[in-house]
């Protein structure tokens, strides 16, 4: 897994996939003004900006075709380092919701209560019978 990211994200550039995500965290949790829709955009601006930063102090741009390399590069390694903040993030909070929405169902032998088209239904768990050989 480590050389498939590798191969597309610059390693010097991994470092701001966990800066990214503490930015994207403060922007959802303590800043109010701004919509959670905006904050993936948010964060590939600032990705793209800090890629940019790194590319062009690393290169000698002496063409026009250096400078639009240059450009591409940047972009690109911004977008896709917006892209790994935004799935680990997603990976994080789905797996902690996952944990918390699965019952325990040996522990909970209550009925599960599920309404289709506003009406309920019923579903009784089956108790589990033990069997010796």
């Amino acid at each position: 897994m480590q050389n498939i990211i590798n191969e597309f994200i610059k390693p010097e550039l991994l470092i701001i996939i966990p800066v990214l995500y503490i930015i994207g965290e403060f922007l959802k949790t303590k800043c109010n003004i701004i919509k959670n829709c905006y904050i993936p955009l948010i964060l590939v601006l600032i990705s793209t900006a800090l890629s940019t930063l790194w590319v062009l102090s690393i290169s000698t741009i002496t063409t026009y075709q250096g400078l639009f390399a240059s450009l591409f590069t940047s972009i690109t390694q911004g977008v896709l380092i917006a892209g790994a903040t935004v799935l680990s993030y997603e990976i994080i909070k789905n797996t902690k919701s996952f944990k918390t929405l699965t019952p325990d169902i040996e522990q909970n032998n209550q009925p599960i209560n599920i309404e289709i088209d506003k009406k309920p239904l019923s579903i009784p768990i089956e108790e589990k019978k033990e069997t010796t050989i």
